[in-house]
């Protein structure tokens, strides 16, 4: 066989007929025909999504000039339009856009109103191998319409990533700046009351109920500040009503009194996070979701108080410490005959090492010395505390400047600020968004969902809680619901009490068993995930609202994932890295909310 293949070679090489070369030709040629009319495709596709992009961007700078120039006639308030169409044109399409000869633009008004205005470029791309297949050139028209006056009714809300892994790559700080962008961007463009409504909905492993009341129509510039990731570290305003009245006791389904509230959460107040309320999701022993999320008025409007409840080491009390003085009139003891050591270690597992009241401690087992700790706590973010000249802990004093991510302790430590309901105040938006400040604790992504949901129900008690104008209804076509869940993590079962309580079973010392909602069979990153894609199927496919997620720095594809299906369509889900927030942000401002669909 070897032989005979040697043959047929060289029976080829002698062929002198000619009868190869033109078939080399042929395929040659066909490829070359293929390779050229992929190429060009591939500029003709580049080149209409520039084009594209730069017919919306001018659309929606003819739209805004139209808008702004209410006061003078019809034909002047157009022809400025059209000036700014082809000026955001001409600007949009400088430097190589592969010999792109624009041949018209036509500029038109549109909208029910005749209120937005429409821009249509038609133009000219040469092919460079266009000969081949008999084309020199190819047509490209593109077309976009934008509302006049910004956002025509939209509601709005922000759930937004306060965790303390937003301290990395300076994330905080990027988000702060975006959102406060798109708020002004909002409100730089609003024509008039009951327009534009923007909520925030600031979310870790649970949320602040605290809110102060949403403000009327405003479009005035807040103070010009750019805090630090800790935030303007200001005291909040104080709720809108007293706010203890949707409270039940961290563990027990029963009225959680004041005087319970300031022994529970000494040295400090009970900040204003919540747990979940009895029913209120149902997750079985498998992690799945046996309850979907509804807009349903929660039975009772009561949840659980968030409480981090102090975690300390202590010793058996030597023999000797029966007959010593208490140098303080409080209980000394943690549990029969133990007391408090007096160095306690963040370094050790201890997730929560606050004292909450003045004790006696000893430094060693065998030790006939009592000493005293002072009530303590080294949560950052207790402001009105350490304004009233509060301490931290000795064992965690270094806290300040709180500009990353490191041990801290108090009643409140996963305790982001307070929600802000649908407002229609720029400069109380803008402020909300600088007393932000990341917490510990863990990524929830469907607690943001959640009460995002609720800040955009039509609901009169939804409404009365978060004390805002009335959302229109789901149906309503005059309006846009919208709601951009921004997050840079993936959902973690929480080590301390979040929304659901607290995944580890094990004795927490002092604090004992760590508490989980009885309705949560099985508290894991499965489960977790679960109700975040039950939230967004719910929130987009039942109740009709547009959901933007934006993944930052993540590069999880578990979390990718959830994310992209989360927003439903491919253009409304971005992954992205912390420097592209500002980008995004305009683009969700700008195209996403002014452009006609």
């Amino acid at each position: 066989m070897i032989q005979s293949f040697s043959n047929r070679t060289k029976q080829l090489k002698a062929d002198q007929r000619g009868s190869i070369a033109p078939i080399f030709a042929i395929i040659l040629l066909a490829l070359l025909v293929i390779l050229g009319f992929a190429l060009d495709f591939r500029r003709i596709a580049s080149v209409d999504a520039r084009l594209q992009s730069a017919t919306d961007a001018a659309s929606l700078a003819g739209a805004l000039v139209y808008s702004q120039n209410t006061q003078l006639p019809d034909a002047q308030r157009f022809a400025l339009a059209t000036d700014a169409v082809n000026a955001t044109l001409a600007a949009q399409l400088q430097g190589p856009v592969f010999g792109l000869d624009v041949t018209s633009v036509e500029v038109a008004t549109v909208g029910a109103q005749d209120d937005g205005i429409q821009a249509t470029v038609r133009s000219n791309l040469p092919l460079s191998f266009g000969g081949l297949f008999g084309r020199s050139d190819v047509d490209i028209t593109t077309r976009s319409g934008a509302s006049g006056g910004g956002p025509q009714n939209v509601e709005i809300v922000l759930a937004l990533d306060n965790t303390g892994s937003m301290f990395r790559n300076n994330r905080f700080n990027l988000m702060r700046a975006a959102t406060k962008t798109f708020v002004n961007q909002l409100y730089d463009e609003a024509v008039g009351p009951g327009q534009t409504y923007v909520g925030i909905v600031p979310w870790a492993t649970t949320v602040n109920i605290n809110s102060e009341r949403p403000g009327g129509f405003d479009t005035s510039r807040a103070a010009s500040r750019s805090p630090g990731a800790d935030g303007t570290r200001s005291v909040p305003n104080a709720p809108f009503q007293d706010r203890v009245r949707y409270l039940l006791e961290p563990e027990a389904e029963t009225n959680y009194s004041r005087q319970a509230i300031e022994r529970d959460f000494a040295p400090v107040e009970w900040r204003g996070c919540i747990r979940s309320a009895p029913g209120e999701r149902r997750v079985s022993n498998a992690g799945t979701v046996q309850s979907p999320l509804t807009d349903d008025v929660v039975r009772g409007f009561r949840w659980h108080a968030s409480l981090i409840e102090p975690q300390l080491r202590s010793f058996q009390a030597p023999p000797s410490f029966a007959g010593a003085t208490n140098p303080v009139d409080a209980a000394f003891s943690i549990d029969a005959g133990r007391i408090v050591q007096c160095l306690q270690s963040d370094a050790s597992a201890l997730t929560n090492v606050h004292m909450d009241v003045d004790r006696a401690c000893i430094s060693n087992p065998g030790s006939n010395r009592i000493d005293l700790v002072e009530a303590c706590v080294s949560d950052p973010s207790e402001f009105e505390y350490f304004r009233r000249g509060g301490v931290a802990c000795p064992w965690q004093r270094d806290i300040f400047p709180w500009t990353f991510q490191r041990p801290i302790s108090g009643p409140n430590q996963n305790c982001p600020v307070a929600m802000l309901g649908l407002s229609q105040d720029r400069a109380q938006l803008v402020d909300k968004l600088d007393e932000m400040y990341p917490v510990t604790g863990g990524t929830h992504m469907d607690v943001g969902l959640t009460w995002a949901l609720r800040m955009l129900s039509p609901r009169s008690e939804w409404a009365n809680f978060f004390g805002q104008d009335r959302p229109t209804a789901y149906d309503d076509a005059s309006t846009r619901k919208v709601l951009v869940l921004l997050t840079d993590g993936q959902n973690i079962a929480p080590l301390i009490e979040g929304y659901y309580g607290c995944a580890r079973p094990q004795q927490r010392g002092a604090a004992g068993r760590c508490w989980q909602a009885p309705d949560i069979g099985d508290l894991s990153a499965r489960s977790l995930n679960n109700l975040t894609e039950d939230a967004c199927t719910q929130i987009r496919d039942e109740y009709g609202i547009e959901v933007y997620t934006i993944a930052v720095d993540i590069d999880n594809a578990t979390a990718l994932d959830i994310l992209a299906n989360c927003a439903g369509v491919s253009d409304r889900a971005f992954n992205i890295r912390a420097a592209e927030l500002d980008t995004v942000f305009q683009s969700i401002a700008a195209r996403q909310l002014r452009l006609l669909e």
